[in-house]
């Protein structure tokens, strides 16, 4: 009975379309690889396999990782590397990408096992250009009872997989964003209508500004105010009054540099923002704040 390793009486290279061809028309005699004739049984098997695949297969054999490569994987390559690549060795022939590839290959290649990688990123240069390629492989060792002797590439170029996912995650993130901030003035136009509610019937300035001040520091959940208005002559705050935790209206009259609160803070209020100031100084007293917020007068 014929063992199924015993394949050299039959023509491994058979077959297996344009690669079939140019294997079987390529001298090995003049390579370190040598006649066909003299090649490991496990050698052949596995060519046999590859030629036989309709998925792109790979193989790097021996301690100069020579290469040979199927029909399916000519199709992933441009004409920088086919058809030189075959029986080219690995190091050679993927130079721009052997720092990545180089020590996973070696990891194989010293008896640490197959691998897998999924979704990764590995440049390379085709049709006259470097491209952004995301490839999903696996590497499997090549081995009989003297231990492993190549390393099979079963892989898939996945680019456009790959652009359509970061696409649709782009869509997503897109549409997430729309709907918080769509939810932000909602709720903003909600708290103007209660506001303006609350405020409606009042009079006096001191019973306004106490219960805006409550209603927007409950609103913004901070606990303190400053009301200042802006002397801009004069690059300082005048601070009229503060309004604390507890809803106590406090008349306060002091000043504060621009300077005291940082660079960027006037910068800030004139374009309308939002602007939190954890700390105010100024010649006569330090405020300790937990959060406040200051406005425009």
């Amino acid at each position: 009975m014929q063992s199924p390793l015993q394949v050299s009486q039959f023509d491994f290279l058979s077959n297996g379309g344009e690669m079939g061809a140019l294997m079987r028309a390529l001298d090995y005699d003049v390579t370190p690889l040598g006649p066909t004739e003299s090649w490991p049984d496990i050698l052949k098997t596995t060519l046999r396999l590859i030629l036989t695949s309709n998925h792109p297969m790979f193989i790097w054999w021996g301690p100069n990782l020579h290469q040979f490569y199927n029909e399916a994987y000519r199709k992933t390559t441009g004409p920088e590397r086919h058809p030189s690549a075959l029986s080219q060795t690995g190091k050679e022939c993927w130079s721009e990408i052997w720092l990545q590839i180089g020590p996973q290959i070696d990891f194989v290649m010293s008896g640490g096992g197959a691998t897998w990688h999924e979704d990764q990123l590995v440049p390379v240069t085709r049709n006259g250009r470097r491209e952004d390629v995301w490839w999903t492989y696996g590497y499997s060792p090549i081995q009989d009872a003297e231990g492993v002797k190549g390393v099979l590439v079963v892989c898939n170029d996945v680019t456009e997989e790959h652009i359509a996912k970061a696409e649709l995650i782009r869509l997503n993130e897109q549409l997430l964003e729309e709907l918080k901030h769509r939810e932000q003035f909602q709720r903003h136009q909600s708290f103007q209508i209660e506001l303006a509610d609350t405020l409606r019937g009042m009079s006096e300035p001191a019973e306004i500004t106490k219960a805006a001040f409550s209603m927007l520091g409950e609103y913004l959940q901070i606990p303190q105010f400053y009301f200042a208005e802006m002397d801009v002559q004069n690059n300082r705050f005048i601070i009229s009054h503060e309004l604390t935790s507890h809803d106590t209206l406090i008349l306060v009259n002091k000043s504060v540099d621009f300077s005291d609160l940082g660079p960027d803070i006037f910068a800030a209020l004139e374009a309308g923002k939002v602007t939190p100031v954890w700390r105010l100084k100024s010649d006569h007293q330090h405020f300790g704040l937990s959060r406040c917020q200051w406005t425009q007068g």
